[in-house]
């Protein structure tokens, strides 16, 4: 918005969506106030036509705690929602070799046993055409997921096909021209050794380190199928300001 001189406040005829800040379109809360104008210090503020130098901390504390308590009230409902859909997807549903399991099975199945899960060996079928087969049984990759109780999995690695011939046999099966990963198999003809890799989700991470239950509450810019703008996040990122954290 243009920054204007004066803000106009009304909880009896402001409205956050609609509302521009002045006297015609006032906002309803002092907090949207604050984060549409985007900087300090503040302008002159009028609260349901009361003339306000600087606005009550008491006033602006309460409108955080207000939308803090909302938003366990939506976080409550969200994961019982979850955990019931989870449910009806597990409950007389059998999976066979081969067949990947969906996310809300495994996060299922970790809140169920409540620790820490490494899923291991998947099939190759599955998985990318360079990861290293098991010795005893080449259906399986020698590879690996976490999973944490409320998140689900938060790393994903695997070792890595070592052997030449091995690698240009995966080529093959896949269809893959390895004309166009020269690059990759010559590390693999001129000498490597035994390795592998690993990808580790920081926002997943963050969810599990900070409590949260859905990925989108510590996303920077978390995205909603209905919505492009991330305010509905800006509230929450004043908590942490005037937290000190």
């Amino acid at each position: 918005m243009t920054l204007a001189e004066e803000l106009y406040i009304s909880e009896k005829h402001g409205c956050d969506q609609t509302g521009d800040g002045t006297a015609s379109k006032p906002f309803k809360t002092a907090t949207t106030a604050m984060l549409a104008y985007g900087k300090e210090s503040f302008p002159q503020m009028f609260v349901d036509g009361k003339t306000h130098e600087k606005m009550s901390m008491m006033r602006i504390v309460s409108q955080i705690k207000h939308l803090m308590q909302v938003k366990v009230q939506e976080d409550a409902e969200r994961k019982e929602k979850d955990l019931e859909e989870a449910k009806q997807v597990t409950i007389n549903t059998y999976y066979e070799f081969g067949e990947d399991i969906p996310e809300m099975p495994e996060r299922r199945m970790a809140d169920k046993i409540n620790e820490p899960i490494l899923l291991c060996r998947f099939p190759g079928k599955i998985k990318n055409f360079y990861m290293k087969r098991c010795p005893g049984d080449k259906r399986l990759t020698e590879s690996v997921d976490v999973l944490i109780p409320n998140v689900g999995e938060i790393v994903g690695g695997s070792m890595s096909m070592a052997d030449f011939a091995e690698l240009m046999e995966a080529y093959k099966v896949e269809g893959v021209d390895p004309s166009k990963y020269y690059w990759y198999t010559d590390q693999r003809k001129f000498g490597t050794c035994p390795h592998g890799g690993y990808g580790l989700g920081l926002e997943r991470l963050l969810t599990w380190l900070c409590d949260q239950h859905h990925i989108r509450d510590v996303c920077l810019y978390p995205r909603f199928l209905e919505r492009c703008n991330p305010l509905p996040c800006k509230p929450f990122l004043c908590v942490l300001r005037k937290s000190g954290k």
